[in-house]
């Protein structure tokens, strides 16, 4: 997955730093220059393999499996309990949109997540929920121009990155993301998307790579267009009010016992990241 040994920045920064220092002439030396050149590839270093990302992770996967060995479960049987905690009756939902993301990170099938119904069904709490168990450096959220999205990602391979546009709650939501969507949409079937640009200067090519996965919910069932339908797992969340919900019950009931177990909850949550970073 990694490289065993990475240089940690810090240290590098310190020799570096160092190295300065004792160049009274500021002249710049072969180990300046080296250490300059290291700094950079740290800098520009895949997310999955920069020193301070891995090591995050890798901390909260010794922590879920520190939950997990103590009633010794299985990894489906523990993140089952963590989502049957997050919400009683939407439990089945939640993991099955966590799955859904990790056919996504783990470059088995990009796999588009849309989340059907009612204002009160809980549809944008499932595939959020879900998404907190995600990696956070490969989730991207917001609604994006065109313009935004090639500036942003032009040259990227965004393969194991899932975009959350929200809730599209009606016709103007659906006008407002269909430019990205058309584009994800894209990059979900083949793999590549560039545009020609002419700016002031010379005309130039911006492209994006990769196969990422769109996730968003909405009450219109009518703006999700075939091809998308084809490629996404459709979820309909029953109605259920937010306050028979797990989490917002046990705040509500007593809230000075039950914060502690909303944390735990909450932490368990992440702690599934851990999982994920592992298995990625």
């Amino acid at each position: 997955k990694m490289k065993k040994i990475i240089i940690p920045i810090i240290f590098i920064s310190l020799i570096g730093l160092n190295l300065i220092k004792q160049n009274e002439k500021k002249e710049i030396t072969p180990q300046v220059i080296s250490y300059i050149e290291e700094t950079d590839k740290i800098n520009n270093l895949p997310v999955n393999k920069k020193p301070d990302v891995r090591d995050k992770y890798r901390n909260l996967y010794a922590k879920y499996k520190s939950k997990r060995d103590k009633y010794a479960y299985t990894d489906l049987q523990f993140i089952a309990q963590i989502c049957q905690g997050l919400g009683v009756g939407i439990s089945d939902i939640i993991l099955k949109v966590y799955i859904s993301y990790l056919l996504t990170v783990l470059k088995i099938k990009a796999t588009n997540v849309i989340a059907i119904g009612s204002q009160s069904s809980g549809k944008s709490f499932s595939i959020e929920s879900a998404l907190k168990m995600i990696p956070t450096e490969y989730v991207i959220k917001g609604v994006h121009t065109e313009a935004y999205f090639f500036g942003k990602f032009n040259g990227m391979n965004l393969d194991r990155f899932i975009f959350y546009l929200g809730d599209l709650g009606g016709a103007k939501d659906d006008e407002k993301t269909i430019i990205t969507r058309d584009i994800l949409k894209q990059l979900n079937t083949d793999g590549y998307i560039e545009r020609g640009i002419a700016p002031e200067s010379e005309p130039r090519e911006e492209y994006v790579e990769g196969n990422p996965a769109i996730v968003y919910s909405t009450v219109e069932e009518t703006i999700i267009n075939e091809q998308e339908k084809s490629r996404s797992n459709i979820v309909k969340p029953p109605n259920i009010p937010l306050n028979k919900l797990t989490i917002f019950n046990a705040f509500h009931d007593s809230p000075g016992k039950d914060i502690k177990t909303i944390e735990e909850i909450n932490e368990d949550v992440e702690c599934v990241q851990g999982l994920t970073w592992e298995l990625m």
